[in-house]
């Protein structure tokens, strides 16, 4: 597939406004909830919403974009009617956040497939590497209204 996601592009679902950015992670992943934490303390003017691939939002959105439903190894990003898969979700994300986070970005010249064999690696062991929760913890109540 790659880091973004352009086959025949099907507008976005209804309950995903146009300019809404969403990012769909594993919420069972202990590193994964890590980056969730980090994006809701550093997304400082709160336009990235997010969502775990096991809740209906998620379910919907991996059908709604015929994304594959096997072992989900990839973090999704959603902005503007486009979706941006690994590597590329990342920076995307990163794009979102303040300038101080900027600098990560010139990791985003090495070759797409090269780094996205390195962002494979470690999805692949993510759990091995980091642990895996029984299921997905629930949002604190200052969390809550980041999620979907």
């Amino acid at each position: 597939m790659g880091g973004n996601i352009e086959q025949a592009n099907p507008p976005p679902p209804r309950f995903l406004g146009a300019d809404e950015k969403l990012v769909v992670f594993d919420g069972v992943c202990k590193f994964c909830h890590f980056w969730s934490r980090f994006i809701i303390r550093f997304d400082t003017r709160q336009h990235i919403k997010l969502a775990t691939v096991q809740s209906p939002v998620g379910i919907a959105l991996i059908e709604h974009y015929r994304l594959p439903r096997s072992e989900i190894e990839s973090v999704y990003f959603f902005a503007g009617g486009r979706v941006f898969e690994k590597s590329t979700a990342v920076f995307q994300i990163i794009k979102q956040l303040p300038w101080l986070w900027r600098p990560l970005l010139v990791l985003s010249l090495i070759p797409r497939p090269i780094r996205d064999l390195l962002y494979d690696l470690i999805a692949r062991n993510r759990y091995r590497l980091f642990g895996r929760y029984e299921r997905c913890p629930l949002p604190t109540a200052e969390q809550q209204s980041r999620y979907y």
